[in-house]
């Protein structure tokens, strides 16, 4: 996503990933942001002098100035969202992700990866997934269950199975994102060109749509006999979060 001030940007980024957490180490935030040590490091130091971070006597960081979404979702929440990530990622083995509905699509803001996972999942904390794109397993549920999601579906597209992307008719969306409603749950039938799929599951809170939890998985010989009982652990997390 193109902003007008990234260092900015960026900062405010690793402050929302330690708002969404107790605590945390320069490892771990460079892995769950994407950012580069050196950078997150100078940040840290940043929010420090500004009081809005500090580093405790076990080198770990936590967030002393706290922030809350215009939705009034809370810290509390965050935090849950962290934690179930956290516990996806390290018990499925994959990247766990959590986005945000916005006007402009769906927000990637939080993430959890392995930490001996390859670096192949490339989206990473602040990317978009545009409306009127891709019509991948986060982007259906946002349809679904998102009541600003423009009613225009025109274009919407998928990877088929050669990896290459293929244009939905106004039926053949219709049915995916209705599939995402009737389930709650949905995985990508293809991978894309980098060889990774998903798999989404919306959270609903108060009538509205809270967000969209998702797994990301990298093509193992051994993924396709794996997914349905991912796609119920991550239904199982989302209904979770639901009940807070």
């Amino acid at each position: 996503m193109k902003t007008l001030v990234p260092g900015l940007y960026r900062g405010v980024k690793v402050w929302q990933q330690l708002c969404a957490t107790d605590r945390a180490s320069l490892d771990q935030l460079s892995v769950q942001t994407g950012y580069p040590k050196a950078s997150v490091l100078r940040m840290l130091k940043t929010l420090c002098d500004l009081q809005m971070v500090e580093r405790g006597g076990d080198g770990l960081y936590r967030a002393i100035a706290r922030m809350v979404g215009s939705e009034g979702a809370g810290p509390d929440f965050e935090q849950a969202v962290f934690r179930t990530l956290e516990k996806l990622s390290a018990s499925l083995n994959s990247t766990a992700e959590w986005y945000d509905p916005d006007p402009r699509g769906l927000l990637l803001t939080q993430r959890c990866a392995p930490p001996d996972a390859e670096v192949r999942v490339k989206a990473r904390t602040g990317f978009v997934r545009e409306w009127g794109d891709e019509l991948e397993a986060v982007a259906a549920q946002g349809y679904a269950f998102f009541s600003a999601a423009p009613a225009g579906r025109a274009k919407l597209w998928i990877y088929d199975q050669l990896g290459m992307k293929s244009v939905l008719s106004a039926n053949d969306a219709r049915a995916r994102i209705h599939a995402a409603r009737c389930a709650g749950v949905l995985a990508d039938e293809n991978y894309n060109n980098n060889g990774v799929k998903r798999i989404a599951a919306a959270v609903m809170r108060g009538g509205k749509l809270a967000g969209v939890l998702s797994l990301s998985m990298v093509f193992t010989p051994s993924l396709e006999l794996k997914l349905s009982g991912m796609a119920g652990a991550l239904r199982r997390a989302a209904d979770q979060l639901q009940s807070l």
